[in-house]
């Protein structure tokens, strides 16, 4: 059997538990989830399959290897949910102790981490938990196009958040727009 007929059969066979399994993680762990984030995992467990083929073919059970596979990239999906939402607390109470949104001035701090339009969807769904289903309707949305402005948004600020090194040093690197502004400085 090719490994292009052994991997469309296990396919086939694990799929339904796959999925079901990464839809019920993700719920439990309080994950921001919709269908395509378990989906994407499950496709992102089977690309690792296929690129450890040999080491699949070798196994008894090969539908055990898939789930205990899916189970850590659950794990990392899970853990950087959490880092997102750390982080995206962190940059608007930074930016706005008060309320969570930009003092006015922030505009130059934000050009730094992500959009106002990206900062904004990201709070409004991490932070203020909207649903996807609200989030459809607030922006004239479908759910999938959501999904992706979502995925992008919390790609862009995840690449731009790592660039600094503290949240504090927004204020830092856009001279002292905010403390003048009494933003970050306790009194």
């Amino acid at each position: 059997m090719t490994d292009q007929e052994f991997f469309s059969q296990l396919f086939q066979q694990e799929y339904g538990t796959l999925l079901t399994y990464a839809r019920k993680m993700l719920s439990l762990h309080g994950t921001f989830v919709n269908t395509d984030d378990a989906e994407d995992a499950v496709q992102e467990t089977l690309i690792l399959a296929w690129k450890k083929s040999e080491e699949v073919r070798q196994r008894e059970n090969p539908g055990a290897w898939l789930m205990e596979a899916l189970k850590y990239v659950l794990l990392h999906m899970i853990r950087d949910d959490r880092n997102i939402i750390k982080r995206l607390a962190a940059v608007c109470v930074e930016l706005n102790p008060n309320d969570h949104f930009p003092a006015p001035g922030a505009s130059l701090e934000l050009e730094g981490i992500t959009t106002p339009e990206n900062l904004l969807l990201l709070r409004e769904f991490y932070l203020d938990g909207e649903t996807y289903e609200t989030l459809c309707l607030k922006y004239n949305l479908k759910k999938s196009a959501l999904a992706m402005r979502l995925r992008r948004a919390k790609e862009d600020f995840k690449k731009n958040y790592e660039k600094i090194e503290e949240p504090s040093e927004l204020s830092a690197k856009s001279g002292n727009v905010l403390r003048e502004g009494g933003v970050g400085n306790e009194k």
